[in-house]
């Protein structure tokens, strides 16, 4: 996997290290007349850049595509392959094992770890859950600087980004340009928080927008004709939708009268070797979007996906596009770039143009039902907008009007615009803050480099004082632009400077070093995720979906308690004891993270986010001696954790009092719990916290409690307000029930609860009380 990552990696740094450096190399040189200050303002600019992107977010417990794609990173620095076998899932009885894998009631793909997917239940084969190209490339560049130097990688190409706006507004229209370069980059956090995450979009979207900005100048050095098509490909590597923009922009490379037919060839080759990776990855390591050396499931993903049947539209499109470049004559070709310079230099045809883009495109009719997330999505990206970005876009979208515009910024607009639709409907599929707003990080970049020139070509004419600019049209302007872009980070500067769970990783770490290679079992999936992935942990979490499977996986945790330490780590309170063991806590482990919490893209503001889990020791029940002192004893807070729980159990609903609001569950027809079970003629009591609160006219609950071994029962009566109430039980003495150290107490309700006779809806119709705490010891 080193070779595979390395050889990934310096393939695409070496690449956009030689664009980036023919890029420089064109801009240096024409910003050679430049006063002093205005190179110093630039370096500045730079530096600045440089301290708001190289602050990376940690993010680990999110459960998105950026936690997956870093842990997957991890994974690959720690020595994880492709297609690895998970050892620790084949250790589960396989009648269990769906029991720890994400929704795995759902249809799609099953994952013990949200990064690898399961292909085999039953032998424990995986395979990268999506494309692997980000993850390798940030695994790379993690072993050759060491610690965290994986979280770097997106940054450090946003910042090549940041940097080749920069100096090309500031080479283009000297101060002026530069500050309209920073209002487009800064005045949306969106490229501000994107870059500094494990976004696979960012870096496709990027890297094309790189190719761009050196096809905007009018001079291109050979190296840079040589890369720019192979960049376009490999940054389709790293996200299928980054196709939408390279295309595009290949046909822009392509449209260059003076290329020759050998040299259009050559670009196609160059394009093509870049997408090998893409293919090989498909063929051989994993399918996220199927097969597609089958047409049958090719055909079956169109018709299945509204996005997959709109990215062939423009697949086809702008590939039919380059087709027809490829095939005419090179006096065809300068006929349509001349045809193309007049006709975007005409404002009633560029006009024309614009309004033809902002119509939808020419979808068949199956996907017009899309047309909602398309709404959607152009909300959503209002949200990242605001009035204040707003305003900078409409300034910059009217300088395009100015006659010496270049035309490829116009073009390049023009794309923007009818690409907007495809972006919105993808966007509309996700509505979850800040995260999914990745899914317009493309546009943002394509809007920037379009914007960019014609704003820095206003300002540079404006510099040569006509009589059409006054001498205050300029700063003016620029103080506008920048005002306009301080209102988003000024009034939400959250998602611009605060470093999603920052502190995850080195505490994920520690945690790591002190459960070590032993079994450990999570109740709660999320945070086992981070502790799981790399492979060489034998850590494996409760699914959401997997409450049913809990009896059998804690019988088999006792079991295997027997053979080899086992740890439970809880993120809720200790019950103390589960089926067969005895529950010791070994260690309570914290961390606070800061994380940014949005609806949209904005508002968006930091909020605190407390970890604690409990690692407790498994031991067995068994293994104690038969003078138990301190006696067994079981103590359930009704907190949201499935430990010793049984049966079916209902909501969560606490009770208020004058001390504190208590956690508390509703109890349910046959709710059960898991408690020690006295030697035979034994005595064990059963202590109860709970309300019955009704609202039905019937003053509160009398309970009727089955012990493991069946019967006598306890009876146990609460009223509707909070109520302790306790009651004795004795084991016969005869001891021939089968029962063993660990059983279950089963709750029956004299006349159970159904809200919804008193207009309440929403709960269950067999409802016993509201049960805070019940605690069973053995006497």
């Amino acid at each position: 996997m080193t070779l595979i990552s390395q050889s990934w990696f310096w393939l695409v740094a070496a690449t956009t290290a030689i664009l980036v450096f023919s890029i420089f190399t064109v801009l240096r040189s024409r910003l050679g007349g430049a006063p002093r200050w205005v190179k110093g303002l630039l370096l500045t600019a730079l530096v600045a850049a440089a301290a708001l992107l190289l602050r990376p977010h940690e993010d680990t417990f999110t459960g998105l595509d950026t936690s997956c794609y870093r842990l997957m990173s991890q994974a690959f620095t720690a020595g994880r392959g492709f297609h690895n076998i998970d050892q620790s899932l084949l250790v589960i009885p396989q009648e269990q094992r769906r029991s720890v894998l994400l929704e795995f009631k759902q249809w799609g793909r099953d994952t013990r770890d949200r990064s690898f997917e399961i292909t085999s239940i039953r032998d424990g084969t995986t395979k990268p859950y999506f494309y692997p190209f980000l993850p390798l490339a940030a695994s790379a560049l993690e072993t050759l600087t060491g610690g965290s130097g994986g979280d770097y990688f997106v940054p450090l190409v946003g910042l090549l980004f940041f940097a080749a706006i920069l100096a090309l507004g500031a080479t283009l229209g000297r101060q002026y340009g530069l500050l309209a370069a920073i209002a487009l980059l800064m005045g949306t956090p969106l490229p501000a928080y994107l870059f500094r995450g494990f976004y696979a979009e960012a870096v496709g979207a990027a890297l094309v927008a790189l190719v761009l900005v050196g096809r905007l100048l009018p001079v291109t050095t050979r190296s840079f004709r040589i890369t720019a098509p192979l960049l376009l490909g490999l940054a389709t590597c790293f996200h299928p939708a980054t196709l939408v923009l390279s295309l595009p922009a290949l046909a822009f490379l392509l449209a260059d009268p003076a290329l020759t037919r050998r040299s259009v060839v050559l670009n196609l080759a160059g394009f093509g070797a870049g997408l090998i990776p893409l293919l090989l990855v498909t063929l051989w390591v994993c399918q996220p979007y199927g097969d597609i050396t089958k047409v049958k499931s090719l055909l079956s993903g169109l018709s299945a996906s509204g996005v997959h049947r709109l990215l062939a539209i423009f697949i086809s499109g702008f590939g039919l596009a380059i087709g027809l470049v490829l095939l005419g004559s090179v006096r065809l070709r300068e006929r349509l770039a001349a045809w193309g310079s007049i006709g975007l230099a005409r404002p009633g045809i560029y006009v024309t143009l614009l309004i033809a883009a902002l119509i939808p495109f020419l979808i068949p009719a199956s996907l017009w039902p899309g047309k909602p997330l398309v709404w959607a999505g152009l909300l959503e990206w209002r949200d990242g907008v605001r009035w204040g970005y707003g305003v900078v876009l409409l300034i910059g979208i009217a300088s395009t009007f100015h006659p010496k515009t270049p035309p490829l910024s116009r073009a390049l607009l023009l794309l923007s615009v009818l690409l907007a639709c495809f972006f919105f409907y993808l966007k509309g599929f996700e509505q979850m803050g800040l995260w999914s707003q990745r899914r317009l990080i493309p546009l943002t970049c394509l809007l920037v480099v379009a914007l960019t020139p014609a704003l820095a070509t206003l300002f540079q004419s404006w510099g040569q004082r006509t009589p059409a600019a006054p001498k205050w049209l300029p700063p003016v302007l620029a103080i506008i632009l920048t005002g306009a872009a301080l209102v988003n980070p000024l009034r939400w500067p959250d998602p611009y400077l605060t470093r999603h769970e920052k502190g995850a990783r080195e505490w994920v770490a520690a945690v790591s070093e002190k459960l070590g290679s032993t079994f450990t079992f999570f109740d709660y999936y999320p945070f086992s995720v981070p502790f799981a992935v790399t492979g060489h942990s034998r850590v494996f979490g409760l699914s959401e979906y997997g409450y049913n499977g809990l009896p059998g996986l804690a019988e088999f945790l006792g079991h295997h308690a027997r053979q080899e330490p086992v740890l439970v780590v809880t993120a809720y309170g200790n019950p103390g004891m589960e089926d067969g063991v005895i529950l010791k806590e070994r260690s309570r482990e914290t961390v606070e993270l800061k994380r940014v919490v949005s609806k949209t893209a904005l508002p968006a503001e930091r909020r605190r986010w407390d970890i604690s889990i409990a690692i407790l020791e498994a031991i067995p029940v068994s293994s104690l001696k038969e003078a138990r002192n301190p006696p067994l004893a079981i103590h359930k807070i009704m907190d949201d954790g499935p430990l010793a729980l049984r049966g079916n159990w209902g909501p969560r609903n606490p009770i208020p009092t004058r001390e504190a609001i208590l956690p508390a569950r509703w109890s349910r027809e046959g709710s059960g719990l898991i408690g020690p079970v006295p030697a035979p003629g034994g005595s064990m009591r059963i202590t109860l916290a709970a309300a019955a609160s009704r609202d039905d006219g019937i003053d509160g609950q009398v309970f009727q409690i089955t012990p493991p071994w069946g019967g006598p029962i306890l009876t146990l009566t609460v009223s509707n307000d909070l109520t302790w109430v306790s009651g004795d039980l004795t084991r016969p003495a005869s001891g021939k029930d089968g029962v063993t150290e660990t059983g279950v107490y089963t709750l029956h309700a004299e006349s159970p609860y159904n809200p919804a006779k008193t207009g309440i809806t929403g709960y269950p119709s067999d409802l016993g009380a509201r049960i805070h705490s019940i605690r069973i010891e053995l006497l």
